[in-house]
């Protein structure tokens, strides 16, 4: 059996194999149009790094095998279908968006892009697939449309929390051998611009939402990748009242134990260290809502700020206390006068400085963002576009 195996001749490669190979050495193999309409985006969560979108895909390569279509060439060259049903084509020479042939994924499997997201956690397939040609255009190109749930982890930067700005990442990959050499171009339609659409159906609570930014490359392993950026801004409302107010009310409540002369040390430390406890068991509380990252975010530094605040005041307290005990006479409302007056004004003088860092970042985020439009006006101005389009349409029909 060795020597039989040992006898048998191995087949070259045919000139169509070696032709692929350098194909895909040069790049130069069927390129494919990669689009998108998002339908909505949810659950962003900064603390497990993940997010969710609602995502429809658009495909869009040449196959030399559908060039010769019967329905394809009859209607380019005759407006009827092969059967002889004649298609009325539009005033501006295109075929009606309805006028499509579908075709089996079988018919077109040698060469439909076997992307993948290469940043999911999990991805749904949430509605049946849809593989067509279109009279519209060029002879040998196939669409392919489907739509997904993606669950998406993305490194989200959170210095500036919670006056920060999220680029959410969906990649999309050629990872198979059968795509090597290929690459990913944006999908154009004329008429149109690029598919890359944004729906501002589902509004977020908590953020704004920008334009889309893409990109299409290839990653160190000569793969394609098609990168969508989707900035979106945190609106920080929630957590400037809930948080950072109530943080503020307790260590200002912390200032009243100047209000008691400083031999009563017992009195003056239960204000302060009740206060205390109360910011302590306030910070456990809303811990589940903050991010879990190893560096001190805008929020970590504030709260840090002011639970320093208050120890401060505790050791004033204590510290005034001992002199008094030590023999030391000094006119207590003077003293607890110049004490508050201090640390009054740090507490002023801290607001007015973190202030200015959050405008500092405000003004960061404006630059990142570069004039781009959010969303919700994005998607107005293409519903206008769209508007003009149909009645232009119109008025060619009706000339």
């Amino acid at each position: 059996q060795l020597q039989m195996n040992a006898s048998k001749k191995l087949n070259p490669l045919d000139e169509d194999a070696a032709s692929r190979i350098n194909r895909s050495l040069s790049g130069g193999r069927n390129p494919v149009d990669i689009g998108f309409t998002i339908y909505s985006i949810s659950n962003i969560n900064p603390v497990e790094q993940l997010f969710t979108v609602d995502i429809k895909v658009y495909c869009r390569w040449h196959d030399d095998a559908m060039k010769d279509d019967p329905d394809m060439v009859s209607l380019r060259e005759h407006s009827k279908l092969a059967i002889g049903t004649p298609i009325t084509k539009l005033p501006n020479g295109k075929f009606p968006d309805e006028v499509i042939k579908h075709v089996h994924p079988s018919d077109v499997d040698s060469l439909r892009p076997r992307y993948e997201f290469a940043n999911a956690r999990s991805v749904e397939s949430t509605h049946e697939e849809v593989t067509y040609l279109s009279p519209n255009d060029k002879p040998g190109w196939v669409r392919w449309e489907k739509r997904y749930t993606a669950t998406l982890n993305d490194q989200m930067h959170l210095q500036s929390f919670p006056f920060d700005l999220q680029k959410l990442l969906i990649v999309f990959r050629l990872p198979h051998r059968s795509d090597h050499g290929r690459e990913f171009r944006h999908y154009v339609s004329k008429g149109v611009g690029k598919q890359e659409e944004i729906k501002d159906w589902v509004k977020l609570s908590e953020w704004t939402r920008y334009q889309a930014d893409c990109e299409a490359t290839v990653d160190s392993k000569r793969r394609a990748k098609f990168i969508i950026k989707i900035p979106v801004e945190r609106i920080p409302e929630y957590y400037v009242k809930n948080v950072m107010a109530v943080m503020c009310a307790i260590t200002v409540l912390s200032f009243s134990a100047f209000g008691i002369t400083s031999d009563d040390l017992a009195s003056r430390l239960s204000v302060v260290l009740t206060l205390l406890l109360t910011a302590v068991a306030f910070k456990i509380v809303i811990a589940d809502s903050l991010p879990k990252v190893g560096y001190s975010t805008v929020m970590d530094v504030y709260v840090n700020a002011l639970f320093i605040f208050m120890v401060l005041v505790a050791i004033q307290n204590c510290t005034a206390t001992g002199l008094i005990r030590a023999g030391y006479t000094f006119e207590d409302n003077i003293v607890d006068m110049v004490s508050f007056c201090i640390f009054f004004g740090s507490f002023v003088f801290f607001h007015v400085y973190f202030l200015h860092k959050v405008h500092r970042a405000k003004s960061a985020k404006r630059e990142e963002l570069g004039g781009i439009k959010r969303a919700s006006e994005a998607q107005e101005e293409l519903r206008n576009k769209q508007r003009k389009a149909a009645e232009a349409k119109e008025e060619l029909t009706s000339t």
